[in-house]
């Protein structure tokens, strides 16, 4: 059996690491497996499940912390002649120092995914730290990967672009574990008491300046203003959370707002919602969008966002700027669930069907090309 190791901070429910748990579940475990490095103290959202696939949890230093036992720590790993493939997730090039040290322990299949498509919203450091560590990328990785162009753009540069010298790994999905499922809805708004009627509108994602939750507030405002009878689930956690739930206080919209932490029952809430909302400032390639389209949920998307994530024609992209709330509201319009599994369907026919995607992931991580 082949056995790849992934570096991470904490395998919790951000989108990186929820993609790599969808791949890690895609994988022939009678042929491979992952372990993961992880440098958290605390256990992460997904480390019990790991587990139970036969994957191993391996404690290692923070960088912050220590960074020289950090990378020593790696390189000790690396030596131990067990893993095939290093792979490093990361939104910041400096990173590769874990696929250098990787290397320096004699594992010579090194991936870097790319997670992310702008340093906005970073400090002075951290940008820094990512145009520093660009040179030590190329250096220490054999693979170059990312879901979207526009992530390999930002990571690796327009050149390796244009000459196509990255893989496109699309942030892919197992449609079955997505598809409209009427009998969640109906219980789903049950539980939460919500009419049929009610237009409910969703957002799932980290509760950070990126993910920019305060817009779906404004839609909601906008709605409510107009006497349509809305709410607004908003899914994740987060440095935000708190300021989200004081403006949805001083709007008076708090009893139209529930807040809800990361669950593993994130599909069921897609057939529950109306319509999915992602007013983000920037994304790489958003697991969230992929997984409301594969549901048939009307998606209305950040214009700051890639067009590659566009995968039904009922998606639409808007900007952001607050004289464009009215048009948000104005696209707040479900697809009838009768018509939802079928539309969501459409995901078998794309890159993004886990089916065809899994191939992908198993040539860079464990072939010995």
């Amino acid at each position: 059996m082949k056995r790849a190791l992934v570096v991470v901070s904490k395998m919790d429910t951000g989108g990186a690491e929820t993609m790599m748990m969808k791949y890690y579940r895609a994988l022939d475990k009678s042929k491979y497996q992952l372990d993961f490095a992880v440098s958290a103290d605390e256990e992460g959202f997904y480390d019990a499940e790991i587990k139970s696939l036969g994957g191993r949890i391996i404690r290692v230093t923070k960088k912050s912390s220590n960074p020289i036992k950090a990378m020593t720590d790696i390189y000790r790993i690396a030596r131990s002649g067990t893993y095939c493939c290093v792979i490093r997730n990361a939104e910041n090039a400096m990173a590769s120092l874990d696929l250098l040290m990787a290397r320096l322990g004699g594992v010579r299949n090194t991936v870097f995914r790319s997670t992310n498509s702008n340093t906005s919203g970073k400090s002075a450091f951290e940008r820094l730290s990512h145009m520093l560590g660009m040179p030590i990328l190329k250096i220490a990785t054999k693979w170059m990967v990312a879901p979207s162009g526009v992530a390999a753009r930002f990571m690796f540069g327009d050149k390796a672009v244009r000459e196509g010298r990255y893989t496109l790994l699309p942030n892919a999905i197992v449609f079955e574990d997505y598809a409209f499922d009427a009998d969640k809805r109906r219980i789903l708004r049950d539980e939460h008491h919500i009419s049929e009627n009610t237009l409910v509108l969703g957002n799932v994602g980290r509760m950070v300046e990126q993910k920019n939750q305060a817009y779906c507030l404004d839609v909601l405002k906008e709605l409510s203003n107009r006497g349509i009878d809305a709410c607004l689930f908003l899914v994740g956690k987060g440095d935000k959370r708190q300021a989200l739930e004081d403006n949805a206080q001083a709007d008076g919209l708090l009893s139209k707002v529930t807040f809800l932490p990361p669950t593993p029952q994130v599909a069921s809430l897609y057939s529950m919602f109306d319509v999915l909302l992602l007013p983000s400032l920037f994304e790489g390639m958003p697991n969230v969008l992929i997984e409301a389209q594969t549901s048939g949920l009307k998606c209305i998307v950040s214009d700051h966002v890639t067009l590659e994530a566009k995968l039904l024609a009922s998606t639409e992209y808007l900007p952001i700027d607050q004289s464009s709330v009215s048009l948000w509201a104005d696209s707040c319009k479900m697809v009838p669930p009768t018509e939802r599994l079928v539309t969501g369907s459409q995901i078998l026919k794309t890159p993004f069907n886990m089916k065809a995607a899994i191939r992908i992931f198993e040539k860079v991580v464990f072939s010995d090309e």
